[in-house]
This record gives C-alpha cells, sequence and structure tokens, in this order.
C-alpha cells in the first residue's frame, strides 16, 4: 500500500509537468518507489509504465525483492534507456537535475535525441520528505541501536584513550546491532574537536578536553544520527560556558518546531542566540538536515531553506560552537514534526557529563 502511494506522488509529478516519464537515478529514491535494495539501478515510471533497469549483478536480487516493476536487464544503461523509450514512443522525460552529471546528461541527450529531457529537481528533492509512520519507526530503532552501542562502550571514554579506538569500538558495537554504520563515526577531543567533521585520529584525550562523538546506526536502509560532547576529567568555566550556550540554543530551537513554520527559523532561532552570547562566528554550519534513506536529505535547516516544516518530518537539530585551538561543542537530535510541535527520536541523555 506504501509503494502504490509512492507512485501516486510521482503521477502527480507527471500531470503537472505534462511528463511522458520520470527516469529516477538517486539511489534512495529508486529504493524508495520500488523496494529495490543494490547499488547500481534506474527506474523509468510513466502513468502505465513501471521499469527498473540494472546490469546482471542486481537482476536475481531486482527480481526477487522488487514488486510492480518490471526488470531490465541492461549492459549499458543509456543504450538500454533508448531501447525502452523508442519502444515505448515516449518524447518527454523528467530527470533528477541534481544527480545526473553533466557528462552523462550530455550522453543523454546527444544519444537520446529524440527526447525532449525536463530537468527536475524540487519536486523529487521532497519526495521522501514527509515520512511514513514505518519509516519513523525504523529510524527510531536506528537511533535506539546507536544508543545502546555507545552506551555499551562507555566505559572506555576516559583520559588516555585513543579517538581512532573509540571510534572503532563504537562502530564494532553498532554494527552487532544494527546493519551498518550510518556514517563514518567522528570521536573528536581538544583542538581535534574545533573541527566539524574531523576524522578520528591517534591523538590521546587529555583531562580539560571536550570529546565530540557524533554517530549513528543504519538499519532497513533508515538511518540515525546524533551527537554528544562530554568533559574528560574537568572543564574550565568557559567552557562549560559554551557547552551550555550549546545546549540552550539546541532548546530555543525546539521551542519554534511545528507544522507550517518555515525551516530557516529553527536555523535563525539557534543562530541568533549563539550570536546574542557572542559566539555567532564560531557557528559554522546550518543547524540540521533531513534524515531518512540518506543521512542527509530534505528538509535542510540553513538560513537559505525557503521551504515551511510539515508532519512527519524528520531532520537534525544540531547548533555547535567550534574555536580554533580551544576546542568544540556539537549537541545533536532528530527529531519529527507532530500536528503540534515535535519528538525526539534520539534518547541519548543530551547533559554535561564530565568524565
Amino acid at each position: 500500500m506504501e509503494r502504490v502511494k509512492r507512485i501516486e506522488k510521482i503521477k502527480r509529478i507527471l500531470s503537472i509537468k505534462s511528463l511522458d516519464g520520470i527516469l529516477i537515478s538517486r539511489i534512495e529514491n529508486v529504493r524508495y518507489l520500488s523496494g529495490f535494495t543494490g547499488d547500481t539501478a534506474i527506474l523509468l515510471i510513466g502513468n502505465d509504465l513501471r521499469f527498473l533497469l540494472t546490469d546482471g549483478r542486481y537482476t536475481l536480487q531486482a527480481k526477487e525483492g522488487v514488486i510492480g516493476f518490471k526488470i531490465i536487464e541492461i549492459k549499458k544503461a543509456v543504450e538500454g534507456l533508448a531501447d525502452l523509450l523508442k519502444s515505448y514512443h515516449l518524447k518527454r522525460i523528467g530527470f533528477e537535475s541534481d544527480v545526473i552529471t553533466y557528462d552523462l546528461y550530455q550522453d543523454l541527450t546527444k544519444r537520446i535525441n529524440f527526447v525532449e529531457w525536463i530537468p527536475i529537481k524540487e519536486e523529487i528533492q521532497s519526495l521522501r520528505a514527509i515520512k511514513e509512520d514505518k519509516e519513523i519507526l525504523l529510524i527510531k530503532e536506528a537511533a535506539k541501536m546507536a544508543d545502546d552501542a555507545l552506551k555499551s562502550i562507555f566505559h572506555l571514554i576516559k583520559p588516555g584513550a585513543v579517538e581512532k579506538d573509540l571510534s572503532l569500538a563504537l562502530e564494532f558495537e553498532i554494527k552487532k546491532r544494527a546493519d551498518d554504520i550510518a556514517f563514518d563515526i567522528i570521536v573528536a577531543s581538544g583542538a581535534n574537536s574545533a573541527m566539524p567533521h574531523a576524522v578520528p585520529s591517534k591523538k590521546k584525550i587529555d583531562k580539560g578536553d571536550f570529546i565530540i562523538i557524533d554517530f549513528g546506526a543504519k538499519y532497513k536502509g533508515y538511518h540515525s544520527d546524533e551527537t554528544v560532547t562530554f568533559g574528560i576529567g574537568f572543564l574550565e568555566d568557559n567552557k562549560k560556558k559554551i557547552w551550555q550556550i550549546v545546549k540552550d540554543a539546541q532548546a530555543f530551537a525546539f521551542e519554534v518546531i511545528k507544522p507550517n513554520i518555515e525551516a530557516k527559523k529553527v536555523d535563525e532561532t539557534a543562530r541568533n542566540y549563539i550570536d546574542s552570547k557572542g559566539y555567532g562566528k564560531y557557528f559554522s554550519h546550518g543547524t540540521g538536515h533531513g534524515v531518512g534513506l540518506a543521512i542527509h536529505e530534505y528538509p535542510y535547516i540553513t538560513s537559505l531553506e525557503s521551504g515551511v516544516l510539515k508532519e512527519n518530518m524528520v531532520f537534525t537539530v544540531e547548533p555547535g560552537i567550534y574555536i580554533p585551538n580551544l576546542g568544540g561543542v556539537r549537541i545533536e537530535d532528530t527529531i519529527v514534526v507532530t500536528n503540534d510541535g515535535f519528538k525526539v527520536l534520539t534518547n541519548y541523555p543530551k547533559e554535561l557529563k564530565i568524565i
């Protein structure tokens, strides 16, 4: 039933854009619409047409797992697509303009020159934004697996521990519980924590350090994402102050979340608060991003986002302050928008722990 409703979303786009078909190439969208769990496939969807094109590595997997699509094995995507479009006399085809590379676009327009190619971005980008109840449950389950994994290695976080060792231990525990890690885990301490996307190093954690741990699990295709920041041994008062500012910024951002407000309002609320405390220039990224079949997806919680929040959208709220040579703090939870506010899907306690 869910997939039927999802296909109906595509049909509405076909009607609005007067298209004969839509080419779906982002693999998360392929999975969302067809159930295909492999790594390489494209979909061609028309009003009465459903085709999944893949190569020989995934043909059997597609036939066993995909319902409602005719599976076509191809050796070269463009040639296989050209044959299909000719056979069904399709002339006006939409494509994901933020996915297809310029080289591929050139190839398509050259080899399939009997088709008018119509770029589509916003309509497809928001396709997965409003989650079904089952999707929300899977994200919540992934979050619990990740939270339990962090709890299981918490005793390893102490002065003298090595960032990379902690990262590997957490990865192992997540993989024991879930299908995979959601992304490369970040464990960053001391000066390294001032880099939002630091790579775990062989640095030993020292007393007085912040330690940022950004982690998540992947379960049945769906991701979780959260970040905690701890203190090691002790924290100087200025560091405690920074941690509290970030925590308060997240709390203020939470307060404005509800359906029909602009997504950028969440970002502005967190950002303005941090700026009012004198640390605005040290908050260098957006306040959040959607989470689902991809770890980063629509909606984007930034000052540039023009969209509005809708019930059952799932995204992160993750303000941060990063001061070179001193360290950084990020506090991140994943939430779902409800009919009158929001619920937090990640459950690891976001309190100032001095380890």
